[in-house]
């Protein structure tokens, strides 16, 4: 992205030039992994260094203004590759706890029929402790149980 900028770079302030290229590092930390995101910030950082901050061409800085921004643009990118990993994680649980609600939904679906107790109970904790549409009794992504079930006497268990 920097080197796109080399054409500009005498009608731009380095700032403006920083901010361009935080957006690609924003998006690549958005789209990619915490180190995606790194390393964008670490690339960002060096090739404006190298491409846009005089001398030209070389990893040196002469301004300090311009260290500064190359500094804040690094910081920047290494800052915003934290939250985009972590909305991604949340995303996973969204969808994990979806499908908890689905099968919640599904094993109350015999209750509102009227069926017998023993056949809700039956169709909350089928054999083999798997719910339908989950594996296992565990809530993916919460790393704990979930909710507590009902017994086959028809009283919460913990």
């Amino acid at each position: 992205m920097a080197l796109a900028l080399v054409p500009l770079r005498t009608e731009l302030s380095a700032t403006n030039e920083a901010l361009i290229v935080v957006v690609v590092v924003v998006a690549v930390a958005a789209l990619g992994t915490r180190a995606a995101g790194a390393l964008a910030a670490l690339s960002a950082a060096a090739w404006f260094d190298f491409f846009l901050t005089r001398p030209y061409g070389q990893f040196a800085i002469d301004d300090g203004e311009e260290i500064q921004t190359t500094f804040l643009l690094l910081v920047v990118g290494l800052i915003v590759s934290q939250p985009a990993v972590r909305v991604r994680r949340l995303r996973t649980v969204v969808v994990a706890d979806t499908a908890y609600l689905a099968s919640l939904r599904g094993s109350a679906r015999p209750a509102e029929e009227g069926r017998s107790p023993e056949e809700v109970v039956a169709r909350r904790n089928p054999p083999g402790g798997r719910r339908p549409g989950l594996p296992g009794r565990r809530r993916p992504g919460h790393g704990r149980p979930g909710p507590p079930g009902l017994s086959s006497d028809s009283r919460h268990r913990a």
